[in-house]
């Protein structure tokens, strides 16, 4: 019996967490904060700077747990217009996502040269629907 060889093609980790969406309410958390410190003497820009601040880490902290995951068959690329939405199943089990998602969880697209084909040999690795590591068969071809 041959050995596959499976190489790793996607695996959730810092590069692909979406830091520009996160990253986004903490520059209205330093601006709050600069606002209230340097309005000492004004109440109004005080007052303001430390509500600004406050949302923004709410925020900010809305974004965290979103974006945090807990951590082929069927294969039907997004279509050439309108919507981007990918889905393909694995012994049964179905994944669906949309390309523009910002999210850490794999959400490539065969069309961005995703290594998702029909009838690839493919180890997938997931929670609740989070794909979190893609393995490809590297001797397979069809």
């Amino acid at each position: 019996m041959v050995q596959a060889h499976y190489r790793t093609v996607f695996e959730i980790g810092l590069s692909s967490f979406p830091w520009g969406g996160l990253l986004q309410p903490g520059a209205f958390v330093v601006l709050g904060l600069l606002l209230s410190y340097f309005g000492k003497n004004n109440a109004s820009y005080k007052f303001f700077g430390i509500i600004l601040a406050g949302f923004a880490a709410l925020l900010f902290l809305i974004g965290t747990v979103t974006y945090l995951p807990q951590f082929v068959e069927n294969f039907h690329p997004p279509p050439q217009f309108g919507g981007q939405k990918e889905s393909f199943s694995v012994s049964g089990i179905v994944f669906s996502y949309y390309v523009g998602d910002r999210t850490p969880c794999f959400h490539n697209d065969a069309g961005l040269k995703g290594p998702i084909r029909s009838g690839i040999a493919i180890r997938i690795y997931y929670k609740e629907g989070c794909i979190q590591r893609i393995d490809v068969d590297e001797d397979f071809h069809r």
